[in-house]
């Protein structure tokens, strides 16, 4: 059966690995649901976090051949309620008629949004939560003269120490 997991990177700085990363993946036809890569500098690491939805055994070879690409540090994987995720979304509204503008602000306050530019065009304004709540957010906005709107991959950190969850060790 399928499921949705988070699978961890941790490697070093090296050229080309985003690309060895992906043909991995290519390569067994896995389609990812969203990737995410930063920097940790307190352990002077790279972190990505790829977000697929495959069987078990699937995600398991996956981890297993990642684990061997050189300059890969550790591998693991966590199914979704095993994680705290977020995503971030900027929106820009066009104002349009006074029904519309307080509609917005009804919306803009159910969603906890920060409003970061007004202009007398546009609003843009940031929201942070789960995907589901995005999309939501996105299809009530459609409606209100949305002009554009992007949104970040997912972001994630393990519920409890990463040994606990670690689902394939080395």
């Amino acid at each position: 059966m399928k499921q949705e997991y988070t699978i961890t990177i941790l490697t070093e700085n090296q050229v080309s690995l985003i690309n060895k990363i992906d043909i991995i993946l290519a390569r067994r036809k896995i389609k990812t649901e969203s990737v995410t890569i930063h920097f940790e500098p307190i352990e002077n690491l790279y972190k990505f976090s790829i977000v697929l939805i495959d069987a078990e055994i699937i995600i398991k070879n996956l981890v297993l051949q990642i684990r061997k690409t050189i300059g890969i540090i550790d591998v693991f994987a966590s199914m979704r309620n095993e994680v705290i995720e977020n995503e971030i979304a900027l929106f820009k509204i066009g104002f349009k008629k006074r029904e519309i503008d307080f509609q917005i602000e009804k919306i803009v306050e159910k969603y906890k949004a920060k409003t970061i530019l007004i202009t007398k065009d546009f609003t843009v304004f940031e929201v942070s939560g789960r995907s589901e709540q995005l999309k939501h957010l996105v299809q009530e906005l459609r409606n209100c003269n949305l002009i554009e709107f992007v949104k970040s991959g997912r972001i994630s950190i393990t519920k409890s120490n990463r040994e606990n969850v670690l689902i394939y060790s080395n």
